[in-house]
């Protein structure tokens, strides 16, 4: 369960009542909430659930929320909708083989309440995607896709994807959803894209991206969605006079292959977490500064599979999409 969880861990900042695309930075810096400029984390407790954390950027400190515990589940998620924090867990069906359910839950005060959704599944890892008030789900493998409506509680299953491929990470771009699934040709990894426009309802392929999509992660800044790979290659997503979202080449960040958690940018800084490793430490490709995007590049190591260690203080960081 923690290795699926710190899969999709990372430090992201809360944009409460965000919907799509980049905000500008005087928008997301703004001191109002105690879920502005911060980094949500969760914490394992003593009766085997889990409290919710958050790191202030800007104070420099972890801030307790005294909020509700939670339940710990083999496979969570979590989504922002409309000013609303909802955690989405897979609980598992004892008498239907593998069968299980996502059940919602939104933060209400400091209480967890349990919402009327419940969508039956494969009893395996899911990912979410928020566009405007929906949430979208994906199953780690499959070619399903569904649309929650939080807050009426309603579900559509949506039109297949065009591939049953593994899902190695999913990112969202504006009205579309990216789904990114590792391929070989000819002994050369390669990254599939697939997009599905939720404003048209239309699935496309794009461009394959060169280099293995496991292990990938994504983040934003106030102008682009970039794309992070182990390998330490970045892309950043554009739209060309064809109008046809593509993938040009920001960069090298390092030469060795690092397992990744994930990545953020608050400000003009770029803060990357990965697995400890002195590979990493050690590459002559290192880079501290990425000129013209960000002025300094921060690495945050995590110390195993179980905890991520943030300016010593331990913790696991999950993704909000």
């Amino acid at each position: 369960m923690a290795r699926d969880v710190v899969t999709n861990a990372l430090l992201y900042t809360l944009q409460i009542g965000k919907r799509n695309g980049q905000w500008p930075t005087a928008a997301i810096h703004r001191k109002s909430s105690a879920f502005q400029n911060v980094a949500l984390s969760t914490k394992p407790t003593e009766n085997g659930g889990l409290k919710l954390l958050a790191f202030s950027f800007s104070r420099n400190k972890w801030l307790n929320l005294n909020t509700e515990e939670f339940k710990r589940t083999d496979f969570v998620a979590f989504g922002t909708v409309d000013n609303a924090l909802y955690y989405l867990l897979m609980t598992q069906h004892q008498d239907q083989g593998g069968l299980g359910s996502v059940l919602v839950f939104k933060l209400i005060e400091k209480a967890w309440s349990e919402t009327k959704i419940s969508l039956k599944l494969n009893y395996a890892r899911f990912s979410v995607a928020v566009i405007n008030q929906f949430i979208y789900i994906m199953q780690s493998k499959g070619k399903i896709m569904w649309r929650l409506h939080p807050i009426t509680g309603s579900i559509l299953r949506l039109d297949d994807l065009l591939d049953d491929q593994p899902i190695c990470h999913v990112t969202c771009y504006n009205q579309c959803i990216l789904l990114f699934h590792s391929v070989t040709k000819e002994g050369v990894d390669e990254t599939v894209v697939q997009c599905y426009n939720t404003a048209q309802n239309v699935w496309t392929r794009l461009n394959n991206l060169e280099g293995p999509a496991n292990g990938m992660t994504s983040f934003k800044d106030d102008h682009f969605t970039y794309i992070l790979q182990s390998s330490g290659d970045m892309w950043k997503m554009v739209k060309p006079q064809s109008d046809v979202l593509d993938f040009e080449y920001a960069g090298k960040l390092w030469g060795c292959d690092w397992s990744l958690n994930e990545a953020i940018t608050f400000k003009n800084k770029l803060y990357i977490c990965g697995v400890k490793s002195e590979t990493i430490l050690d590459d002559p490709q290192l880079r501290q500064s990425l000129p013209g995007l960000f002025d300094k590049i921060v690495y945050i190591e995590s110390e195993s599979v179980e905890s991520m260690t943030l300016r010593n203080i331990s913790a696991k960081l999950y993704t909000f999409c």
